[in-house]
C-alpha cells in the first residue's frame, strides 16, 4: 500500500509536465505583407507631389517609382489619391484602387505636366484648337499664320505666314472629328470665309463664304455640319450638307426665353460646340442671357444649362445652377459628353443631364480668353500664355 501511494503521484506529475511543454513549442503563423506603389512621370522640375492611401502618404519630388511606407497583408483594400500638388504642376492618378493579392502593387500610375505649357511671342485670336496628339493650333492674326504648339511646348509654323500666304487676318481655329482644321479669315473685300487645313499643314484651295458682320468662332460636327458665330450680327450660322444653311437669330430664341428673366434682345452668342452624338447636336453659349442652349437637328431648341437672365455661380441640377458668361466665354466638350465653359471666374462643368458643377482645376481661376479640349487635357489661354490641366 505504501509503494502504491508513492508511484501514482509521480506518474501524474510526469504526464502533466509533458503536456505543458508540448503546447508552448508551437510558433505563431507568419503573415506576409506587401508594398503598395507605382510610378510618377512628367513631374516638372521643382514641383512636388504628395500621394495618400488612407492614413499613409508619400512625398514625391522627382519622376520615378514610389512606394507607400506601410506594407499590408493580402486581402487589404487600397485607394490611392493625389493629396497635394504644386501649383506649377497638373497631375492625374490612374489604377489607384483595388485589393492586395499575393504580390506587391506596383501599377499605380501618376502622369504630370507643367500647368504653363508655353508663353507665346504673339497674342493669338480668341478661338484655338487641339488635336488628339495634344498639339495646339493658334491663329497668329498679325502674321497671317496658323502656328502649332507641341505637347512639349515647342512652337512651329503650321500654315501660312509667308509672302502670298493663303490667310488674311485669321481669327479663329476649330477642328473637326476627322482631324481637319477649320480656319476663319477674311477675303480681299474684308468679308468672312472659312478655310480647311490638314494636320499636315496643307491648305485646301477652296473657301466657303460666311455672310455676316464679325465671325470669331467655328465648330464642326461628326457629320461635318458647321456652325459659325457672328458676334457682330448676334447670330449663329449653320451649314448642314443635308439640310442646307440656317441662321439662329434673336427670333429663334424668343419663344424659349418667353416667361423667363431672359430676353431675346439680349441674345449674344459667344461660342458653339457640337456634342459627341452622331446627329449634330449643337450647344450655344449665350453671354447676354448667361445660358447654354441645346439644339437638336429637326428637333427641340431648349435651355440646357443656366437660368435665363440670372447671373451667378451656383452649382445644381438643370434649371437650378447658374452661370456668369461673358463675350469671351468658350465651350469645350470631353469624350464623355461633359461640357466645359469659361466665363467670369472658374471654369464650369455641365454634365450630360444639365447638372452644373465647379471642378477644382490645377490652374485655379485665371482670366481665360478661351478653352479647348483634347483627351486628356483641357487647355486655356490667358493673353499670350497657354495653360493646361488634367480634368478631375
Amino acid at each position: 500500500m505504501n509503494r502504491t501511494r508513492f508511484v501514482l503521484p509521480l506518474a501524474v506529475a510526469t504526464l502533466c509536465s509533458c503536456g505543458g511543454s508540448g503546447g508552448d513549442s508551437n510558433p505563431p503563423p507568419v503573415v506576409t505583407k506587401y508594398a503598395i506603389g507605382g510610378n510618377v512621370s512628367g513631374l516638372p522640375g521643382g514641383a512636388t507631389l504628395t500621394l495618400s492611401n488612407g492614413g499613409d502618404s508619400v512625398d514625391v519630388a522627382v519622376s520615378g517609382s514610389f512606394t507607400f511606407p506601410t506594407t499590408v497583408p493580402a486581402g487589404t483594400a487600397y485607394a490611392a489619391s493625389i493629396k497635394t500638388q504644386s501649383t506649377t504642376a497638373t497631375c492625374k492618378l490612374e489604377n489607384g484602387s483595388g485589393t492586395v493579392g499575393s504580390a506587391a502593387i506596383s501599377n499605380i500610375a501618376v502622369s504630370c505636366a507643367p500647368v504653363l505649357l508655353a508663353t507665346l511671342p504673339f497674342t493669338p485670336a480668341p478661338q484655338f484648337a487641339a488635336d488628339y496628339l495634344g498639339n495646339v493650333y493658334l491663329a497668329d492674326t498679325g502674321q497671317n499664320a496658323i502656328r502649332k504648339l507641341s505637347p512639349a511646348g515647342v512652337l512651329t509654323l503650321h500654315a501660312g505666314g509667308a509672302a502670298g500666304a493663303p490667310f488674311t487676318t485669321p481669327n479663329a481655329v476649330g477642328i473637326s472629328r476627322s482631324g481637319l482644321l477649320r480656319v476663319i479669315d477674311q477675303a480681299a473685300d474684308a468679308s468672312y470665309r472659312f478655310r480647311i487645313v490638314g494636320l499636315d499643314g496643307v491648305v485646301n484651295a477652296n473657301t466657303t463664304p460666311l455672310a455676316g458682320l464679325r465671325y470669331n468662332w467655328i465648330a464642326a460636327s461628326a457629320y461635318e455640319e458647321l456652325a459659325a458665330v457672328d458676334q457682330g450680327g448676334a447670330s449663329v450660322m449653320r451649314l448642314n450638307p443635308k439640310f442646307g444653311t440656317s441662321i439662329i437669330t434673336r427670333a429663334e430664341v424668343a419663344s424659349i426665353l418667353a416667361g423667363t428673366q431672359g430676353s431675346a434682345a439680349n441674345y449674344a452668342p459667344a461660342s458653339v460646340v457640337y456634342g459627341n452624338e452622331t446627329d449634330s447636336v449643337l450647344y450655344i453659349a449665350d453671354s447676354g442671357n448667361s445660358v447654354i442652349y441645346k439644339l437638336v437637328p429637326q428637333g427641340g431648341f431648349t435651355v440646357f444649362a443656366g437660368i435665363p437672365g440670372v447671373r451667378g455661380a451656383a452649382d445644381g441640377a438643370s434649371g437650378a445652377g447658374s452661370l456668369n458668361l461673358t463675350a469671351a466665354s468658350a465651350l469645350a466638350m470631353d469624350e464623355q459628353g461633359n461640357l466645359y465653359v469659361s466665363g467670369s471666374g472658374a471654369v464650369r462643368k455641365i454634365a450630360p443631364n444639365g447638372t452644373l458643377s465647379t471642378p477644382q482645376l490645377a490652374w485655379g481661376t485665371p482670366a481665360l480668353a478661351s478653352i479647348a479640349y483634347a483627351k486628356p487635357m483641357l487647355y486655356g489661354r490667358v493673353q499670350n500664355t497657354v495653360l493646361q490641366t488634367y480634368l478631375p
